[in-house]
C-alpha cells in the first residue's frame, strides 16, 4: 500500500550542506577595449578545492558596448551574441569545448527555444533581442548599452544532469570570445564599428566548509566526470547551380544526436546592411538526408516544399519539441507583411490587426545576392514594407525514442568513431542552387568531462 504524499510524514526535506556563496569580478586577463577580431579572454579559477561554480546560472558575461555609426545599428535576432564569433574554453593549451560561427548558433537557438515573450521583456533587457521582428535591438551611435549574457550552448552550461563545476583541478580554465567582424555583427550603414570597453565576467562561487568537502571526498573518491551535450561545426561553400550533395561530414562522436544546419548566400554574409548571421534561406533545397555508414537517417529522404511542413516537423523532432504543444516558435514565423488595412500597414505573426498577405519566412526565400536587409515595419495607417529576411532551419534526429537529449540518465545517440564515415545528401531542386551557398552544420553529442587524476586537469572524451 502507497500513501499519499500528504501523509508521508517522515519525508522531509534534508538541510543542505554547509557552504557560502561569494561573488567575484573578474577582468579580462588582458586589455581594457576590443574590437572585431580580437579576443577577450576571463580566467574561470582553478586550484580551489572547496569550490564550486554553476556555470549555467552563475556565469554572466558583462560586455559594454558602444557603435560608432551617427544613424545607429541593428544587432541581428540574437542580440548581443551576434558578436561574438566564437567562443572556446581552454586549459593548459587542451580545448575542452570550442564552437566557430557560435553567433550563427545561437541565432538559430534563439528561434527554436527562446519565446517571443522572452525575447520581447528579459532577453530584451539582458541580451537585446526583440519578440515581435526579425530583428535584434536597435543601438545609437555613441551610447553606450551594456548587455550580461550567459554561455548558453557550451559544455559548461550543458551537464545532463546539471552539475557544479569543480573549481579544484590544477590550472586556471580561460574562457576565450573571438569577436565578429563589424560588417557581419552589426547591421548598418558600411563602414560601421562597435568596441567593447571593459568587460567583466560575474560569477557566483558556491564554497563548503571542509567538513562538508571531506564527506564529499568520500562519496566520490575524488572521481570528477560529467556528462555533457557538445556542439561542433563544420562549414562548406557551394557554388551556383549545384543540383545534389554527396558530401563527407568529420563528425566524430560516440554519441551523435542530432545535426542541425543553415544555409546563407555567401554575398549577404558579409553585406553590411544585410542581416548577415539570420537571413536563412532555402537555396532551392528540395530534400536531405544523412548516411551514417550503411545506414540513412531518415530512411526515406525529408521533403522541403513550399508549405514547410516535413521540414520543420524534423526540425521540432531534433529539438525534442514536436509535441510540446506550449511552445511556439516565433522566430521562424515572424514576418511583418504587407496590409492595406486602415488599421495600419502590415503586422507581425503576433498582432492582431488584419493582413491579406501572409509571408512565410521559414520558406519563402531561395536565396539572392541582395537580400535579407528588411525586417519589415508597421506604420500606423501607412503602407507598411515586408520582410525580405528568410528563416530557414533544418534538422535531424539520430537519437532513438529510449532518450532525448533532455533526459538526464541515459542517451542514445549513433556512434561516428573508428572510421564510421557520416554523409549528408541533399537535392536543390531542377535548376540548382540560385546563387553560391554557405552551409554551416551543428552536430550535437553527449561527451564526458572528466578530472584525469594523473594531471589534475579536466579533459574530454566523445
Amino acid at each position: 500500500m502507497s500513501l499519499s504524499d500528504k501523509l508521508n510524514f517522515p519525508d522531509v526535506k534534508r538541510q543542505a550542506a554547509s557552504a557560502k556563496q561569494y561573488s567575484r569580478v573578474v577582468p579580462p586577463k588582458s586589455g581594457v577595449e576590443f574590437k572585431e577580431g580580437q579576443v577577450i579572454e576571463f580566467a574561470i579559477p582553478g586550484n580551489q578545492p572547496t569550490s564550486y561554480l554553476d556555470c549555467t546560472n552563475n556565469l554572466r558575461i558583462e560586455l559594454p558596448v558602444t557603435v560608432t555609426a551617427a544613424a545607429g545599428v541593428f544587432l541581428d535576432r540574437a542580440g548581443a551574441y551576434s558578436l561574438i564569433q566564437q567562443y572556446e574554453l581552454v586549459q593548459n593549451g587542451t580545448v575542452i569545448g570550442r564552437v566557430p560561427k557560435y553567433n550563427v548558433l545561437m541565432t538559430a537557438l534563439a528561434d527554436i527555444d527562446m519565446s517571443a515573450e522572452y525575447k520581447s521583456t528579459t532577453g530584451r533587457a539582458l541580451i537585446g533581442t526583440e519578440g515581435d521582428s526579425l530583428r535584434g535591438c536597435f543601438m545609437a551611435g555613441g551610447v553606450e548599452r551594456k548587455f550580461f549574457i550567459s554561455l548558453l550552448a557550451s559544455e559548461f552550461t550543458m551537464f545532463t544532469p546539471n552539475r557544479s563545476l569543480w573549481l579544484g583541478s590544477g590550472a586556471e580554465i580561460v574562457l576565450r570570445l573571438t569577436l565578429e567582424k563589424n560588417a557581419v555583427g552589426l547591421v548598418g550603414a558600411a563602414g560601421s564599428t562597435y568596441e567593447i570597453k571593459r568587460p567583466q565576467c560575474h560569477m557566483n562561487i558556491t564554497e563548503l566548509t571542509a567538513e562538508s568537502q571531506s564527506q564529499l571526498d568520500e562519496q566520490t573518491g575524488g572521481d570528477y566526470q560529467m556528462l555533457c551535450n557538445s556542439y561542433d561545426h563544420a562549414s562548406m561553400s557551394v557554388a551556383t547551380g549545384v543540383s545534389s550533395l554527396d558530401q563527407v561530414l568529420g563528425f566524430g562522436s560516440g554519441s551523435l544526436e542530432r545535426i542541425m544546419f543553415t544555409i546563407r548566400p555567401q554575398a549577404t554574409a558579409l553585406l553590411a546592411d544585410s542581416f548577415s548571421l539570420g537571413h536563412r534561406v532555402t537555396g532551392n533545397l528540395s530534400e536531405y538526408q544523412f548516411r551514417v555508414g550503411n545506414d540513412q537517417f531518415p530512411q526515406v529522404p525529408i521533403q522541403v516544399n513550399a508549405d514547410g511542413a516535413e521540414a520543420m516537423s524534423n526540425l521540432l523532432m531534433a529539438d525534442n519539441s514536436v509535441s510540446d504543444y506550449s511552445k511556439g516558435v516565433s522566430g521562424l514565423m515572424n514576418s511583418f507583411t504587407l496590409n492595406t488595412s486602415s488599421f495600419g500597414g502590415g503586422t507581425s505573426s503576433l498582432g492582431s490587426q488584419p493582413q491579406i498577405i501572409k509571408t512565410n519566412p521559414y520558406t519563402a526565400f531561395p536565396g539572392t545576392d541582395t537580400g535579407g536587409k528588411l525586417f519589415g515595419d508597421s506604420v500606423f495607417g501607412g503602407a507598411g514594407s515586408a520582410s525580405t529576411i528568410g528563416t530557414s532551419l533544418y534538422a535531424i534526429d539520430f537519437e532513438t525514442s529510449l532518450s532525448t537529449s533532455k533526459n538526464a540518465p541515459i542517451y542514445s545517440g549513433v556512434n561516428t568513431l573508428n572510421g564510421v564515415q557520416l554523409y549528408i545528401n541533399a537535392k536543390f531542386g531542377t535548376a540548382g542552387t540560385p546563387v553560391p551557398m554557405m552551409i554551416d552544420y551543428f552536430a550535437l553529442s553527449t561527451e564526458l568531462i572528466y578530472l584525469n587524476r594523473s594531471t589534475n586537469l579536466w579533459s574530454k572524451r566523445k
